[in-house]
This record gives C-alpha cells, sequence and structure tokens, in this order.
C-alpha cells in the first residue's frame, strides 16, 4: 500500500466517523425533543436539528486535514437582524411616503 492509498483509506475512516457521529447525534436530538424543553417557556431549546449537530461543518473538517485544494461549502448563515433590516428596506421601497417627492 503506497502512502496516498493509507491516506485516502484514512480519509475514508474519518468520512465513516463522521456519519457514525452524525447517527449518533439523530439519536441523541430525537431523545432531546421528547424529553428537553426549556423551563420557562415548555419549547425545545434546539429549534433543528443543524443547530444540534453541524453535519457539513464536520464533513469539512474532515476533508480540509486531507485534501489540500478542498474549500468548504459556504453556508451563510443569516441573523435575524440582518433579516429584519432587509425587510425594513423592501418596505420603504415598496412604500414610499407620501409628499417625499
Amino acid at each position: 500500500m503506497t502512502l496516498s492509498e493509507y491516506y485516502l483509506r484514512l480519509e475514508a475512516k474519518s468520512l465513516q466517523d463522521v456519519e457514525r457521529e452524525y447517527f449518533l447525534a439523530k439519536q441523541a436530538w430525537n431523545n432531546i425533543t421528547v424529553q428537553n424543553c426549556d423551563p420557562d417557556t415548555g419549547k425545545s431549546v434546539y429549534h433543528d436539528f443543524e443547530q444540534f449537530f453541524d453535519y457539513q461543518g464536520a464533513i469539512d473538517n474532515v476533508r480540509t486535514s486531507y485534501e489540500e485544494g478542498y474549500k468548504p461549502k459556504a453556508k451563510k448563515k443569516v441573523d435575524k437582524q440582518d433579516i429584519f433590516i432587509q425587510r425594513i428596506k423592501e418596505f420603504k421601497k415598496l412604500h414610499p411616503k407620501k409628499g417625499a417627492n
């Protein structure tokens, strides 16, 4: 086995480990949604699975450590404040003030 084959197998094993972590996190997520709630509101602490486990981030971490030219898939996290500002801009564009001319 050459060194490049060894690294390829090592990467494959690391990706299998990520898949196992995903499976375990999915089981934990199901357990949390059934049992764990915020005591004040009674709602779940996590609103979706991506807040609990970043699957694509784990894959990107493995691939960047083994592949020189690998660029992680950019996933832009949208902030609630940015969404609100964008909606205000759209509203002002659609509903200009009377007498502004």
